[in-house]
């Protein structure tokens, strides 16, 4: 009995890397650009995305996270409002970048 289940879980295992085999191969070729317009294309969107990303996670830290409107304090020069929100802003990126690539 259990040389059966083994062989059960190993052919399931097989079976289950080639569906994800043939789903990667299926995927993978689809979001590659074949020519300079579409990766252009896809540059601007992709750009465009990010940058949205970025501005509303900064948006949403300035709402939640903070008890004070960053914006007005980096006008009036406050530099450690200017330095937090620019550590917001790098975060944000790096995060939308890992998400996006």
């Amino acid at each position: 009995m259990k040389t059966i289940t083994s062989r059960m879980t190993v052919m399931a295992a097989l079976a289950l890397m080639g569906v994800q085999s043939a789903f990667a191969q299926a995927t993978e070729n689809d979001w590659h650009p074949k020519t300079i317009g579409e990766a252009a294309w896809h540059s601007v969107a992709f750009g465009l995305l990010g940058v949205t990303m970025v501005i509303g996670g900064f948006k949403l830290f300035d709402l939640v996270i903070t008890r004070i409107d960053l914006e007005a304090e980096i006008l009036k020069g406050n530099m450690a409002a200017a330095i937090l929100s620019g550590a917001a802003i790098i975060g944000t990126a790096i995060i939308v970048a890992a998400a996006i690539s």
